[in-house]
């Protein structure tokens, strides 16, 4: 899943719930300059529907972010693995087999015509 979706998905959410509580307290401070102990209450009622409504957008911004993030998932996998094989080809050209290790070959007991050549 994109984590980035996620991560915007859950900030959201907080910044709904903050938002809320803060508007608890903003908005009847607001009215209050503006219209006095009318704006006051009016601001508290502002306030109160807030406090139900930001949390559930921040909730439906979460389910929707995330969703676009599970949406996306295939996507960055499909585009992921067409790194890794496009590594794995390039490493491939250069490959040079590892050959197994014989110790009568690596001993040196056994002569090297060349050198048998140069030596006479």
């Amino acid at each position: 899943m994109d984590c980035c979706s996620l991560f915007r998905g859950t900030g959201a959410l907080i910044k709904g719930i903050l938002s809320a509580i803060a508007g608890l307290f903003v908005e009847p401070y607001k009215g209050a300059k503006r219209g006095g102990f009318k704006g006051g209450m009016v601001g508290m009622g502002k306030g109160l529907v807030g406090l139900v409504c930001k949390p559930v957008a921040g909730t439906l911004d979460l389910i929707s972010l995330t969703a676009r993030g599970l949406g996306n998932t295939p996507k960055t996998m499909y585009m992921s693995i067409g790194k890794i094989v496009k590594k794995r080809k390039k490493f491939n050209k250069s490959f040079t087999p590892i050959l197994p290790y014989y110790a009568q070959k690596n001993s040196g007991t056994t002569s090297n015509p060349e050198t048998e050549n140069n030596m006479e």
